[in-house]
């Protein structure tokens, strides 16, 4: 489990995660991979929220523990559901953005009337 960490951890894609590599580091230190992984998860600070970042946590139980079907099988799961929130976030992000940007120029409209 510490070489499939190793790579993942050294890989462009996951390195501003920082998780990865934390969880490279306790397992360094003698950490199982499970214990690891949820010390990570929780450490570093990152941008999931609380449900992505409990889709990962479950992880922890399946990967290195399970029969490869059961592995393959969680790991899609987990990918379909971020795939899901990220899909949530991004009309969230596209509903409200124009809407702070309004309140951002109202707001200097109302200050600039305020000093006149």
């Amino acid at each position: 489990m510490f070489s499939l960490m190793d790579s993942v951890a050294s890989t462009q894609q996951f390195e501003r995660l920082g998780y990865p590599a934390k969880c490279r580091e306790l397992m360094r230190a003698g950490l199982s991979f499970p214990e690891s992984w949820r010390q990570a998860l929780r450490e570093v600070p990152g941008r999931l929220g609380p449900q992505e970042t409990q889709a990962l946590l479950a992880l922890a139980d399946i990967l290195g523990c399970a029969d490869l079907d059961s592995q393959l099988s969680a790991l899609d799961y987990t990918a379909k559901l971020l795939e899901s929130r990220l899909g949530a976030a991004r009309e969230y992000e596209q509903k409200y953005a124009k809407l702070y940007r309004t309140l951002g120029v109202l707001g200097g409209v109302a200050i600039a009337i305020i000093i006149i």
